[in-house]
Formats: structure tokens, sequence, C-alpha cells
């Protein structure tokens, strides 16, 4: 029987890399050498631990998601944590995979050659800093309730203020850490220059941007 594409990429992957054993080191890895990590992590991308890291990647976005809404204005704290954690299963099992398998197809008209499940682990490791706003927004909920979720938050205290903005800058910082480590991931599982895995992430955006942005346009021009 031949053997399938990820079996094939991974005995490829095995010839130039050594395990790291456990999850702590892994992470450590990543903060130390993210290209040695993410060469280490494909030697284990069948699906160890990537369910569980999308579900709380997921839920981190949709959180922030419900903070750029203004959830609170309508919901009640409790609701809003019951409805991300539901919201985040879909997220986790549909939209963080679909994404996935947009860059393995994207990747591959440009020489890429990974397909969908090796990307899965590059991606949901990359966003390992994400899961981060996660710790960071705790603090923020526990001090302020659903005010953070309102579209006119009471921030007056300066403790409210500094836990408030952290979390604000926090999130930016590690968003554009998880995006530096998905670019040095891509890389990695496609072969790919530092550029060429930009380009990568650009096509697949396009690929899903402009199809929606012709809908939108189309539909307002009926109108």
């Amino acid at each position: 029987m031949e053997p399938t594409l990820d079996q094939t990429f991974l005995q490829e992957s095995q010839q130039h890399t050594a395990p790291v054993p456990n999850f702590k080191d892994r992470v450590l890895l990543l903060i130390r050498s993210p290209r040695l990590a993410f060469q280490t992590l494909l030697q284990h991308h069948e699906g160890e631990q990537v369910n569980l890291i999308f579900y709380f990647v997921a839920l981190s976005n949709v959180l922030d998601r419900a903070l750029g809404k203004s959830a609170g204005d309508d919901m009640s704290l409790i609701a809003i944590l019951a409805m991300s954690a539901f919201s985040a299963i879909f997220v986790a099992l549909i939209g963080l995979p679909l994404s996935s398998w947009f860059l393995g197809v994207t990747g591959r008209w440009i020489g890429g050659k990974a397909y969908h499940k090796p990307i899965e682990t590059v991606v949901a490791w990359a966003n390992m800093p994400g899961i981060l706003t996660l710790v960071a927004i705790m603090p923020m909920l526990l001090l302020m309730g659903r005010e953070p979720f309102r579209s006119v938050p009471d921030i007056s205290g300066p403790l409210e203020i500094v836990v408030y903005y952290g979390y604000a800058a926090s999130a930016v910082v590690l968003g554009i850490y998880s995006l530096i480590l998905l670019v040095i991931g891509l890389s990695v599982v496609h072969h790919f220059s530092i550029g060429k895995a930009v380009a990568n992430l650009v096509i697949a955006f396009l690929t899903i941007a402009v199809p929606i942005l012709l809908i939108v346009l189309l539909i307002f021009g009926i109108n």
C-alpha cells in the first residue's frame, strides 16, 4: 500500500529532527528557537494536543470578538462566558482546521510540500501566545465583571485602567508574536523562505477575502 501524503511528510521530517519529550519542553523550545521547535513538533503532527490547543485558541478569539462587539450591552457576564465556551467548540472543530486546509492548498500553489495535518500542528502551536490572553483577561473580568464588554465601559479607578489597557496591549503584542510564529512555521512545514511563507498567508487571505468582497459589492450594486 502506498504511504499517504501525511505519512510521507512525516518520514521526511524525521530524517532531520529529534523529538522533544514533553509539553513544557516544547513550549520552551518554541520561545528559544521557533524554527527548531516547529521542526520537532512536525514529527508528531498526527494530532496530539492539537485539538486541545485549537479549543483554547478558539476561546481566546471568541472572547476577544465579544469584547469588540460590545456583547455586554445585552448579555450578562455568565451568558457571555457560556456563549463563548460553546461557540469555541465550533470554531475549534471547523474554523481553525479549515484555515489550515486553506494554508495547505494555497501553499502548494506556490510550491509548498505540506498537507493539512502538518499545517494544523503549525497553526495550533503558532497560536500558543494568543492563549496567554486568556490568562490576561481573567484579572480584568474578576475586577470589572462585564464592564469591558460594554460599548462604553466605565473605567475610572487607576487599577482598572492599568488592567484594562494592559490586557489590550498584551493582546496586540501576543497577536503579532503569533503571526511571526505562523510565518516561521509555514516556512518550515512547506520548506519555504520567510518571504514565500508571507506570500502563502497573503494568498490564503485573498482567496477568502476577494470572493466575499465581490459578493458584497454585487449585493450593494444590485440594491
